[in-house]
């Protein structure tokens, strides 16, 4: 979802295991940069055990995120 303005927020990157470790994540992320260009922040919410993920993917690690969940079903 993005403005194609100030930022652009990627809700899910997610694979199947067995398709993994093959670039594809990478090639998806560097393909919505193409798109909103270089003066669009690019975030995301990360599971814990994907932080390294985005790290290594130019991804920088902040702590200023705010978060109102939404209702459980």
């Amino acid at each position: 979802m993005t403005d194609y303005s100030y930022a652009c927020y990627l809700s899910d990157l997610a694979l199947d295991a067995s398709y993994q470790k093959q670039g594809i994540g990478h090639t998806l992320i560097q393909k919505v940069r193409e798109e909103i260009g270089p003066d669009v922040s690019l975030l995301l919410l990360s599971a814990p055990s994907a932080i390294a993920y985005y790290q290594k993917n130019q991804f920088k690690h902040v702590n200023n995120a705010f978060l109102i969940k939404r209702r459980p079903f």
